[in-house]
């Protein structure tokens, strides 16, 4: 038997015994063609995005100044060591989707909405251009490098910040736990079957990115844009924790710490600026 069948014997075998179990072939820089076992992580089909609109309010607040410095902290620490992608940046996919809203828009032809499209346009406008500040900001590395600072600095005020120094502390330990780490060192395109390209793929930029708003007047048609988008995938690029076989475990070992809380601390997040926004 050759080593392709072999392979392709055993990885039928390991999916008829458990289905989320993957049998792969890896090779990286500590590993040379070594057999290992992938499974996915269970985003539970969850749009991980983070609203920048709060971060620009605080910084419009002088009184609010140390919870903006914080947030841009969390901000930062997620868009350049997580790679959590920038709805501004150019080839981001929530990007893509601003500007097919914009351009619906410029193309519509009826008359009697010209002023309502008109005012949609200038607030769309505006908010890019809010959303370019932001993205400035925390392409800045001395926000990561204030992280722990701010965080022993911070005084809150109330429950509703005591909450968010809350969240901020679990994404400093997380940074200090994984400084080095970004949520796409666990992508692995190569691990999605060939069959599955086409039928479509919620690649991870698409379900976790930074959005300028859930509030603002094109919230609701980005939303229904991304949807139906969505819906038209049959499979979604989600992180893998990668067993190796190059010696002989003692037992199955899939760490998803990482994962586990960096998606609860995303969900905690975006809660805590919802309460901060509107207290």
């Amino acid at each position: 038997m050759n080593i392709l069948a072999a392979y392709e014997e055993l990885s039928a075998k390991l999916l008829d015994r458990n289905s989320n179990l993957r049998l792969a072939i890896i090779q990286d820089d500590t590993h040379v063609a070594t057999l290992a076992t992938a499974r996915p992580f269970d985003t539970n089909n969850t749009l991980y995005y983070i609203p920048c609109e709060p971060l620009y309010l605080f910084l419009e607040d002088n009184s609010r100044q140390p919870l903006a410095d914080l947030c841009l902290s969390i901000f930062t620490y997620l868009f350049q060591v997580v790679e959590i992608p920038h709805h501004r940046q150019w080839a981001s996919y929530l990007n893509q989707m601003y500007d097919m809203i914009e351009q619906w828009m410029i193309e519509e032809d009826q008359p009697e909405e010209a002023e309502y499209l008109e005012a949609e346009l200038k607030e769309l406008d505006e908010n890019a251009g809010r959303g370019e500040y932001i993205l400035q900001l925390i392409s800045d590395c001395s926000h990561v490098n204030s992280f722990e600072r701010r965080v022993a600095d911070f005084q809150a005020s109330g429950e509703v910040e005591a909450d968010f120094l809350l969240t901020a502390k679990k994404a400093l330990t997380l940074y200090l736990d994984f400084p080095n780490r970004s949520v796409m060192d666990a992508i692995h395109p190569e691990l999605i079957p060939e069959d599955d390209y086409g039928n479509g793929i919620v690649h991870a930029d698409k379900y976790m990115s930074f959005i300028w708003s859930f509030n603002d007047s094109v919230y609701d048609t980005l939303e229904d844009t991304i949807n139906c988008d969505l819906q038209e995938c049959s499979v979604i690029e989600e992180p893998f924790a990668m067993q190796f076989f190059d010696h002989i475990p003692d037992r199955e070992v899939h760490d998803f710490d990482f994962e586990n809380r960096l998606f609860s601390l995303i969900d905690d997040l975006v809660a805590n600026l919802r309460d901060l926004q509107f207290n």
